[in-house]
């Protein structure tokens, strides 16, 4: 095949991708707004000591359900399009049996046990009797949560990036800060803030599965029940298990990373601090959102074309994604650490006061940076069929993780959680960075992922330092210093989007625009 031959595949492959990623990079923006006002709310809205707690308490939720959902989404995602393909609709339905009898019995079963070991578990992570009522209000969603984050990744496998945007991005972090609101401003206390934040995965879970069979509608490739044999049904388990268990831990270890170190923080110095840190990272898992617009819409696309063993589109794609995803998430992590003591000010004077929350934010946003430019390295490792080497990863930087934490908390603080925290992620994206350099002859490093790199530094980071530190810090001097980055880069985008090969989003956002007329 000549390599004009190969383009028209990587065009094809940049459409969806600019398609599903423009609509996940609204439900991004969306979630990201909405968890950064939930964060604000609360360290605003009750003491430290509560606010932490209650961050503690999600936190733990959250990893309790990453471990529920078994890496079923990646298995997923891996599988079903290739049952399709293959034109086996039985191993599309077993495949989905498969993968909800266990999640929905262990998130059961996890969430009994959250429940019965409260006090315990609580006492652990240094939240008092406190910690106790929060934990058995949240541990009977756990089944909730991990059916809609199931139907979710099922309905991406396929390529339907809308279902997670609206339930998860949209709907369900939109009714945690709205319910969260209506609580203080009743006086709810801690208990009632944690029902308010479960709540929402109660109907995220209702959404989450009806969206779910109206893709399996749509695409009309379910078979009834009775077409699957035993030892269709076996088949297919063992070939989904056998990838799925690896992604399982890495997925566990991923979300150890994004939460542990909160309640690590808290059980080594105070839910206090804990909530100071909470605030100082919140941009994270902001700048994360982002990145998972676009990434959630490649793991289909990354399949597709690995079954067509197309090894020029396949790093073609890489490349161009690579620089999307700090096009997208590098404007963020440059323009906190730009406005790092302006950042640290919207969560509170005694947020923004405490020694080492200024150097967290700098730490954690270099951080990022690098591992944004690493490029969707683990994402294509699973979908290669590497899942060993993406969950030897994971696993190794959980443990630099919480190593560090425990030797450099009790002497830095705050500063002791971040440096682990970036040294765990550097280690994990360098890792996988090899990995698929080494592997498959993929890279991200190049002429357009410079570009992208350069640009919000440039036009961002530059102009916000300056125009902040001439105007002292005032709000009105920082809204003004945003507005004129913010349109700088805007138009450096439009000037340079032939070179980082943008027209494809453009072209997304015309048709969405046309759609509506």
């Amino acid at each position: 095949m000549t390599t004009l031959g190969r383009a028209a595949p990587a065009r094809t492959h940049l459409d969806r991708v600019a398609r599903g990623g423009f609509l996940g990079l609204l439900g991004a923006v969306a979630a990201a707004l909405s968890g950064f006002a939930l964060v604000a709310v609360i360290t605003r809205g009750v003491s430290a000591d509560v606010a932490g707690t209650f961050f503690a308490v999600t936190s733990m939720f959250l990893i309790v359900e990453g471990v529920a959902a078994l890496g079923t989404g990646a298995g997923l995602g891996r599988f079903l399009l290739r049952h399709e393909a293959a034109g086996r609709p039985e191993a599309v339905a077993a495949t989905l049996r498969t993968a909800a009898v266990p999640v929905l019995l262990t998130a059961t079963v996890a969430g009994a046990a959250l429940f019965v070991l409260a006090g315990p578990i609580a006492a652990w992570a240094g939240l008092g009797e406190a910690g106790v009522a929060p934990l058995r209000v949240v541990a009977p969603v756990l089944p909730c949560a991990a059916a809609a984050e199931l139907a979710l990744a099922a309905a991406r496998a396929f390529g339907e990036i809308r279902s997670t945007v609206l339930v998860d991005r949209v709907v369900r972090s939109g009714l945690q800060l709205l319910l969260a609101c209506l609580v203080l401003a009743l006086g709810g206390g801690l208990a009632w803030l944690a029902a308010a934040w479960a709540a929402a995965y109660l109907v995220a879970a209702a959404l989450a599965l009806a969206a779910l069979r109206r893709t399996l509608r749509r695409r009309r490739e379910v078979a009834p029940p009775a077409s699957v044999t035993d030892a269709d049904t076996s088949g297919v388990a063992r070939e989904f298990w056998s990838f799925t268990w690896l992604p399982g831990i890495s997925r566990v270890a991923q979300l150890g990373m994004q939460k542990l170190d909160i309640i690590l923080v808290a059980a080594l110095i105070s839910p206090a601090t804990a909530a100071v840190y909470t605030a100082a990272t919140r941009f994270v898992p902001l700048g994360q959102l982002a990145v998972q617009a676009i990434q959630q819409v490649l793991q289909p696309q990354f399949t597709a074309i690995l079954i067509s063993e197309d090894t020029t589109t396949l790093r073609q794609v890489h490349r161009v994604a690579s620089a999307w995803s700090i096009v997208l998430a590098w404007p963020l992590h440059v323009s906190v650490a730009a406005l790092a003591g302006t950042y640290l000010a919207i969560f509170g004077d005694d947020i923004a006061g405490v020694d080492g929350a200024l150097a967290t934010v700098l730490i954690m946003a270099a951080a990022m940076m690098v591992a944004v430019a690493t490029g969707p390295v683990d994402t294509l490792l699973l979908m290669s069929g590497r899942s060993r080497a993406s969950a030897t990863n994971a696993v190794a930087a959980l443990v630099t993780d919480i190593t560090l934490c425990v030797l450099l908390i009790p002497r830095w603080g705050l500063v002791g959680a971040a440096v682990a925290w970036a040294a765990a992620v550097l280690l994990r994206c360098g890792l996988a960075y090899h990995q698929v350099n080494r592997g498959l002859g993929v890279r991200s490093v190049g002429r357009q992922l410079l570009l992208a790199g350069t640009l919000p530094i440039l036009c961002l980071g530059a102009p916000l330092v300056v125009i902040s530190q001439l105007s002292s810090g005032s709000l009105l001097g920082v809204v003004v210093a945003v507005v004129v980055a913010g349109a700088a880069y805007l138009a450096a985008l439009r000037r340079f989007r032939a070179e980082l090969e943008l027209d494809h989003l453009w072209a997304a956002l015309a048709r969405r625009r046309g759609g509506r007329r």
